[in-house]
């Protein structure tokens, strides 16, 4: 006997074929299909996940980013912090090179309130006009004291050191200009570089 007359048999008497979750050998004799070892029957509608399934799991989910998100922030603000400091000696570096490369006088006016600082160059003898865009402060940070306003030489020099700090959640940073217009950057007494 083969399995051709039982395929071409009307549909309403077919035999349904199971689904099994596992086989480990299927033995083929006389025509009849064997399952052997392990085999259970399953029904169709069991395949997946059903949408309580995947709601108690975007659940469990939302509560462990809920739980995450205030140490995200909090690790964000010595990076803030660094990254002011950074910021800052950075500009002094670009003012003190505009200085020497345009040959006139430029200032890194600081301002405590907004927290805001500018590059200035030198038009007339004493008058500065602004020569970049305002730059801020991250977030949770703040000048320390009241912040001069360096002002670079056609030779990218300062007449006197300027020192300025920013604070933050996470500490106090110091930068320290000196004579020749190098900045440096400390915390604490440690040289960052």
């Amino acid at each position: 006997m083969t399995l051709r007359p039982l395929l071409d048999a009307p549909t309403s008497w077919r035999p349904r074929p199971l689904m099994c979750r596992r086989a480990s050998s299927v033995m083929v004799g006389g025509g009849i299909a064997v399952a052997t070892s392990g085999m259970r029957p399953t029904r169709r509608d069991e395949r997946g996940a059903t949408i309580t399934d995947l709601m108690v799991a975007l659940g469990i989910g939302a509560v462990l980013l809920g739980m995450a998100i205030p140490s995200f922030t909090a690790m964000r603000a010595p990076y803030a912090l660094r990254s002011a400091a950074q910021t800052i000696a950075s500009d002094v570096a670009v003012a003190r090179m505009r200085a020497i490369a345009q040959n006139r006088r430029q200032r890194l006016a600081f301002s405590q309130g907004p927290g805001t600082w500018v590059l200035e160059q030198e038009t007339a003898p004493g008058t500065f006009e602004v020569a970049g865009g305002t730059r801020t402060l991250p977030a949770g940070c703040a000048f320390g004291g009241t912040p001069g306003s360096p002002i670079f030489d056609t030779r990218g020099m300062l007449a006197v050191p300027a020192t300025m700090e920013v604070s933050g959640e996470s500490g106090t940073k110091t930068i320290t200009i000196n004579v020749l217009g190098e900045a440096t950057i400390t915390d604490g007494g440690i040289d960052l570089g």
